[in-house]
């Protein structure tokens, strides 16, 4: 039997709470990572957790392939990789063949797979053979005469997963908006979808063993508020009840279809009468992870237990509830007072779990000087000029 002692993890992802999380979720469970920021140079926070065994920062995901095959293909037995961003799991995936000769690689059998499959059209496509509801799409650009049959309200949204941006993202009531939107970027094609007016938003977030043949759904995040400019906010992680059957079940059917393995998670809107969206799908590690670990299932862990042949099924335990705070950004947020001082008083109270802040492993945000310091000065000066202010009313 393999000595699996010997087995190195490689953690790939940005200088972010996402490649944070998975660092932690193993680290707790005895296995200490080797990490690889493509962003953040030298003074990554993500670097500075205590459970890295190998830490090394990159400029970009094509530099994290050449450390890959210049430091690693001799390793004793095959490294396993973990995704945390798209740009990275697209860039593994394109270079499949030469990869899984020496790695245990997340992903699809075949190479480029995961890259077309990043396409929404293509994803929406997909996801709707396997019974899962999508809103009304088109492909347009500007000059369409398509805007007139489109069904309003609209949200615009970036073809492609990793070359967007939030600003892309835009609502349109009628026609014209749609076409003045559409004319800010002549040459370019967005994904319209018919708007749906949602009851809340929620997170599948999983594990896909061998392709599907097992696919480990612990619970779901509702996401109670967030913010305009992230996909991260303050979210309740929580068990499955039966209202989300026909959704689980078409979700497992989705993934077994196309054949992937590895962290995942899987993005829905819940209407007003009850009906699941589909939104996309991430084939890597979810940011929101950290909630799931914490409430009692380490996917990470989980992924690491199957790729070394271990029983990953004692991993698996009901979850408990778990309020989840994205500390830095809810800064942010109060310091532009789009949420109200009560407001982040009453949720940070409330949350149970922070996606940077973790009272075993301190170093990464303790170091981070210009949040340790400069924002927490900034925050407690705007306290106080709300405060003054409130009181001269």
């Amino acid at each position: 039997k393999q000595n699996n002692k010997e087995r190195i993890v490689i953690i790939i992802g940005g200088n972010h709470h996402n490649t944070l999380g998975v660092i932690r979720g193993l680290g707790r469970k005895g296995v200490r990572s080797h990490v690889i920021v493509t962003s953040g140079g030298e003074g990554s926070f993500v670097l500075k957790s205590k459970y890295i065994e190998k830490g090394y920062s990159v400029k970009g995901s094509q530099a994290a392939i050449v450390l890959l095959l210049e430091r690693y293909m001799d390793a004793a037995q095959k490294p396993i990789l973990i995704a945390c961003h798209d740009v990275i799991s697209s860039v593994i995936d394109l270079n499949l063949e030469r990869l899984r000769k020496n790695f245990v690689v997340p992903g699809c059998a075949e190479q480029g797979r995961i890259t077309y499959l990043m396409n929404k059209k293509v994803m929406g496509e997909e996801a709707k053979k396997y019974g899962l509801a999508i809103p009304k799409t088109y492909i347009l650009k500007s000059g369409s005469e398509d805007v007139e049959s489109v069904t309003y309200p609209c949200i615009t949204k970036p073809v492609e997963s990793m070359a967007g941006s939030k600003s892309e993202i835009h609502i349109c009531k009628k026609p014209e908006q749609l076409s003045s939107f559409l004319a800010k970027e002549p040459d370019k094609e967005y994904v319209v979808q018919q708007f749906v007016e949602k009851e809340f938003e929620f997170q599948l977030i999983g594990c896909s063993i061998a392709g599907g043949k097992d696919i480990v759904i612990p619970g779901y995040t509702e996401i109670l508020r967030q913010p305009k400019t992230t996909n991260t906010g303050f979210l309740h992680y929580q068990a499955l009840n039966s209202s989300f059957d026909k959704t689980i079940d078409a979700t497992r059917n989705f993934i077994r279809g196309i054949g992937y393995s590895g962290l995942f998670s899987v993005e829905f809107l819940r209407d007003k009468q009850g009906v699941d969206y589909f939104m996309e799908m991430n084939f890597r590690n979810d940011g929101n992870t950290i909630s799931v670990t914490n409430a009692g299932v380490t996917l990470p862990y989980i992924w690491y237990l199957s790729c070394i042949g271990e029983d990953y099924r004692q991993e698996i335990k009901p979850v408990h509830d778990e309020y989840v705070m994205p500390e830095f950004t809810e800064l942010a947020l109060l310091q532009k007072c789009e949420i109200t001082i009560a407001q982040w008083w009453r949720d940070m109270r409330k949350a149970t779990c922070y996606m940077d802040y973790a009272d075993d492993d301190p170093a990464p945000t303790d170091g981070w000087k210009r949040y340790n310091h400069l924002k927490w000065r900034v925050l407690a000066k705007h306290i106080v000029k709300r405060l003054i202010g409130r009181n001269e009313k």
